[in-house]
């Protein structure tokens, strides 16, 4: 019984040369294309988990950015007394923020607001850092990574 290898590999030509009975070559083909196999789809899912992953994290960034000023400029107007022109470009951000986050690839907005909270917090810790001159001490900055991991979890977890 002659047997065809889908893809030559090391493990083939160590398994066509093996005095192994046939049937125990053929299992081991059968475990060696399911795992071609499989190996081929996961190659395929990581790429698009990272395109995905890269234009969603580009949305909640921009989001955050956008939600962060158009907040800022109304704390802007009220802590410190500036013009209620600042509530135009605020609200105008605002707007713009509500949007941007319903370009974010996921099916349950409930989801996509939970993700979206993680980078909020470490885009808003930024914000303090370059705006307004606050660096982030050590628990920001733990706080934050604790954050980024939850928010990791829920966009990349296995969902069928």
């Amino acid at each position: 019984m002659q047997l065809h290898w889908q893809q030559h590999s090391p493990l083939a030509d160590i398994l066509l040369k093996s005095d192994c009975p046939v049937q125990v070559r053929l299992l081991w083909y059968k475990r060696f294309s399911l795992f071609l196999h499989l190996q081929g789809r996961w190659s395929q899912s990581i790429k698009l988990i990272r395109k995905l992953t890269m234009k969603s994290f580009v949305y909640y960034f921009l989001a955050a950015v956008t939600e962060i000023s158009g907040c800022f400029s109304f704390w802007v107007w009220q802590r410190m007394g500036k013009s209620v022109l600042w509530l135009l470009p605020g609200t105008l951000s605002l707007l713009l923020f509500a949007w941007l986050l319903t370009l974010v690839e996921s099916n349950i907005a409930g989801r996509a607001y939970a993700v979206y909270g993680g980078i909020y917090i470490c885009c808003s810790l930024l914000w303090s850092w370059l705006v307004e001159g606050s660096v982030p001490d050590k628990w920001d900055i733990s706080g934050a990574l604790v954050c980024l991991l939850g928010a990791a979890i829920i966009l990349l977890a296995p969902r069928g």
